[in-house]
């Protein structure tokens, strides 16, 4: 389930905003809408999926920080992220992955993450990912492949703008 709030987040990042027709709620704000009803106020941080008892710094908080941060009405959720950043000792600089979004440059091969506990506080399990060395494999991790294809096409990599232009991306 982790990974869908990360494609929901990263598809509203890279997306323009666009509306429903005859009048309906603007797709948008159904996507805030859903990022504040994952929002729990006594941890200060976004749950995992409805109903979860866990809280990812990296990637779910990092990303919903980099979306609600954008707009106007979301500062509190935004500070109390950016306080438990703080408090882990977690920077908000990325984890070696996600920041590819936020048209920054990534190493290649992409770093995987290592999970970290950090606290169970109210009820809820808090982690993070650490970033570590790249998996030898790391040719079989969709997602890894794609942030490393994104990043080497951002450095102007000749190979990798065929590769994308070929797949029309």
């Amino acid at each position: 389930m982790k990974k869908i709030l990360v494609f929901v987040l990263a598809f509203l990042l890279l997306s323009p905003p666009f509306y429903a027709k005859g009048g309906e709620i603007p797709f948008i704000l159904r996507v805030y809408s859903f990022l504040k009803m994952m929002y729990i106020p006594d941890i200060g941080l976004l749950r995992e999926y409805w109903g979860s008892k866990r809280c990812w710094l990296y990637n779910d908080n990092y990303l919903a920080y980099k979306v609600l941060s954008r707009h106007k009405g979301y500062s509190e959720i935004v500070a109390e992220i950016e306080e438990n950043f703080k408090i882990y000792n977690v920077s908000l600089t990325g984890n070696g992955r996600m920041e590819i979004l936020f048209d920054q440059i990534i190493d290649f091969p992409p770093r995987i993450g290592e999970i970290v506990f950090l606290q169970y506080k109210n009820g809820y399990n808090i982690f993070t990912e650490i970033s570590k060395s790249p998996p030898l494999d790391y040719e079989n991790y969709g997602d890894l492949l794609l942030y490393g294809i994104i990043s080497k096409f951002k450095k102007g990599d000749e190979y990798y703008k065929s590769l994308w232009n070929k797949a029309s991306l």
